[in-house]
């Protein structure tokens, strides 16, 4: 499930609902920096999982085998 629009509310609802909730922080934003780290917070604490677009890649390609593992990791690698 992708969240849009207020995410840390949206998250927060999945949360109540006892689902369990993944949230990309580098793919996430806020006005200002500040914000978005007690959103991370926020939702960290109440249980969300917080991770990275890197460690989501990693983990669908499960691992190195994987026939399009070289091709990620060299965007990875590309994008800094």
């Amino acid at each position: 499930m992708r969240l849009a629009g207020n995410g840390t509310m949206t998250a927060l609802g999945l949360l109540r609902a006892d689902k369990r909730v993944w949230v990309v922080g580098n793919a996430s934003g806020s006005r200002r920096p500040a914000d978005h780290a007690a959103a991370m917070d926020r939702l960290s604490r109440a249980g969300a999982t917080v991770v990275s677009h890197e460690m989501v890649l990693f983990e669908w390609l499960a691992d190195c085998r994987h026939p399009r593992f070289r091709e990620v990791l060299a965007l990875l690698k590309s994008a800094g």
